[in-house]
């Protein structure tokens, strides 16, 4: 098996780590560690993603209520934190295994540069045998900046490191026809082939109140991840043996399988990752060029710009609508594209003088990630 092939993003939800009382549950933690280390012996690449920072916290310092307040919510984080890491490095130590903090945000992902040494510092750590341990680093994190769940956080981890599979483990088998809690009829769905609307429309709201996910969070991850070329699996955090069988493809869970047209990375980033700073409207048969014949983005197709973007920027691709078609890199400032919006090709070049940047592509087709209706496909 290759590299690839070998590595696996693991999620545990914070109702898999800590007790209804917010008291981290240790002796669960130390089995599912047992196996994330088998796994490593067996020759795969783990990397872990953990909950349970803020509610960790609160238990360890025993507040009347749950955190409500953004200050509260930081404060537990970064006590929470300290506790699960500690817990977490003696937990490996028994089996010889080195771990690796990193806390990280939406920017961190969302600014390319960031994004890359995100993936290089992981792989150095994999090249060492060290497990990473990922959480969002919420005591600094604020609406604006935040990934916002870690089941989102989780596939973004995924695609950069170029995983085989990303396994969620929660607290329930995965997905069903309807909430089985609440419907002794509701139909377990072992295998979803594409995330479809009425896929989407089977999702629940937020799970526990120590979470900040629920199903629709799961499925929202998934979307990312099989877009990359990456099978996701929801299992029961419960279950004996749920990492080994799901990492060898059995086990009770349900599985997303990844898309056979697999998104390269840098299009994955701009995708899912990428921080949208403008929007650029474009007339039918600009749509048909990028979407059908897989061109790239001309000036002449363009109809209007809002927004203000830099040369780099990405931006929001939209038909005549207004629907969004995907996402791309500017090759323009807004305020040069709003010049040169509608003109072709010679037109352009005849302004060359007067401009930074003299290409004729206003967004290249390799730095263009576009969508159908529920996924990116090329």
């Amino acid at each position: 098996m290759s590299g690839r092939q070998r590595r696996i993003v693991i999620k545990l939800g914070g109702s898999t780590l800590t007790t209804p009382q917010y008291a981290l549950r240790h002796k669960r933690l130390r089995i599912l560690v047992g196996e994330i280390a088998q796994l490593a012996l067996q020759g795969y690449t783990p990397i872990l993603v953990s909950s349970g920072a803020v509610p960790t916290g609160y238990g360890v310092l025993r507040w009347p209520r749950y955190p409500l307040t953004i200050p509260e919510k930081q404060a537990a984080a970064s006590v929470g934190q300290v506790a699960l890491m500690h817990l977490y490095q003696q937990l490996f130590a028994r089996y010889h295994l080195h771990v690796a903090q990193i806390l990280l945000t939406q920017d961190d992902f969302s600014v390319r540069p960031r994004f890359v040494n995100i993936r290089n510092t992981i792989e150095m750590l994999l090249q060492n045998r060290v497990v990473p341990i990922v959480n969002e680093n919420d005591t600094v994190t604020v609406d604006g900046i935040k990934v916002g769940d870690n089941d989102t956080l989780g596939a973004l981890v995924a695609t950069a490191v170029d995983a085989e599979r990303y396994i969620i483990l929660s607290d329930i088998d995965g997905l069903y026809t309807a909430n089985p809690r609440l419907h002794k009829d509701a139909t377990f769905i072992p295998t979803v082939e594409s995330i479809t609307s009425e896929i989407e429309a089977l999702c629940g709201a937020k799970g526990s109140v120590g979470a900040t996910g629920g199903m629709r969070t799961k499925i929202k991850a998934a979307r990312i991840a099989t877009a990359a070329g990456i099978e996701v699996v929801i299992g029961n955090g419960e279950r004996p043996n749920i990492l080994l069988e799901l990492a060898q493809g059995t086990g009770v869970g349900t599985r997303f399988l990844a898309q056979k047209e697999r998104l390269p990375g840098k299009k994955s980033w701009i995708a899912f990752s990428s921080r949208v700073e403008g929007r650029i409207l474009i007339d039918a048969g600009a749509v048909q060029a990028v979407v059908q014949d897989n061109r790239s983005l001309l000036a002449t197709g363009v109809t209007a710009i809002e927004g203000q973007f830099s040369v780099g920027s990405v931006v929001e691709i939209c038909g005549p609508d207004g629907q969004e078609l995907g996402r791309g890199i500017s090759n323009y400032t807004s305020s040069d594209l709003y010049l040169l919006k509608g003109k072709n090709s010679q037109e352009i070049l005849s302004l060359v003088p007067t401009l930074l940047n003299a290409s004729i592509e206003v967004v290249h087709r390799n730095d263009l990630a576009l969508y159908s209706s529920t996924i990116a496909l090329r």
